[in-house]
């Protein structure tokens, strides 16, 4: 029930929904409100929106100027979004497209204890709360430990022989104490919260402890420690100056550094800060070529 002039208000309900649904809703004149209830299944998500070719429209631009308005509109759960990207913590919403999704399976944990083990395909896995074990299985996954004191593996529990066996995953190990290992292939892990161990095994690793007192081990192959300022102090027990790099994120320099001889170790210095103890490491090999800004 509406007038063809004016603001004007529909007087009913939309369902959108399981067995629902709308198939056009037209405007007339004037402001137009129009609200869709999308029902428990759709919880959150991000809506999507195609001009008539069906390309991804832009409706509104960041002046709040409406710039299109007319589009077909897709609701997309956010674990189908979260899943297109490499990784699911940088999103930009504004490239993607729903006729492209990724083919990488969700399998999201609960708040208590558990153990999952991926499979083959590339997985994101997500283990919520709870002190939980996660493994992958041999495809790219991206795992997060969550909050909880957990056990967190690339590929299942061996590290192959003799190459890179396994995916190249990306394991986050959340809030608590965790323990991640890469196993095979070239992996990023972050320990973040807590004092963790990171373990990268086989393959070029990337390790990056986080915030707490983290112990690094690169395992085999060319690996990358990533140290940042405010962090805390991080122990790197195995690296090899022939191979291994130290990455500097932040405003970090070379030459804001201090490398000092510490015993049979070297300590990595920023201001007062220790940043770093590389054990078993002459400090006088330490120079500027195994550093890397990234």
């Amino acid at each position: 029930v509406y007038s063809r002039e004016g603001d004007n208000a529909y007087l009913g309900n939309f369902i959108v929904g399981e067995s629902n649904g709308i198939d056009s809703v037209d405007g007339s004149d004037g402001l137009d409100v129009i609200n869709v209830s999308l029902g428990p299944d759709f919880l959150s998500g991000l809506l999507v929106v195609h001009d008539q070719q069906n390309e991804p429209a832009l409706i509104v631009e960041d002046d709040g100027e409406l710039v299109n308005a007319s589009g077909n509109f897709k609701f997309v759960p956010w674990k189908n979004v979260a899943s297109s990207f490499p990784d699911p913590l940088d999103i930009d919403t504004r490239s993607y497209d729903p006729r492209n999704p990724s083919t990488r399976t969700l399998l999201i944990g609960t708040p208590d204890a558990e153990t999952r083990v991926g499979t083959a395909d590339d997985e994101v896995l997500n283990g919520f709360g709870g002190n939980d074990v996660i493994a992958g299985g041999l495809g790219d996954d991206i795992i997060y430990g969550g909050v909880g004191n957990d056990v967190l593996r690339g590929d299942r529990n061996f590290s192959g022989t003799g190459g890179n066996t396994g995916g190249d995953d990306i394991i986050y190990g959340g809030a608590g104490r965790d323990r991640i290992g890469g196993k095979g292939g070239d992996d990023k892990l972050y320990g973040e919260a807590g004092n963790d161990h990171l373990f990268g095994d086989n393959g070029d690793d990337l390790l990056r402890g986080g915030l707490g007192n983290d112990r690094l081990t690169g395992g085999r192959d060319r690996d990358t420690f990533v140290l940042a300022a405010g962090e805390g102090t991080d122990t790197i027990r195995d690296f090899e100056v022939s191979k291994d790099r130290i990455g500097l994120v932040g405003d970090l320099s070379f030459g804001q550094l201090s490398v000092v001889q510490s015993g049979q170790n070297t300590r990595i210095l920023f201001g007062e800060e220790t940043l770093a103890i590389l054990r078993q490491v002459n400090a006088n090999t330490l120079t500027e070529a195994a550093f890397t800004t990234l």
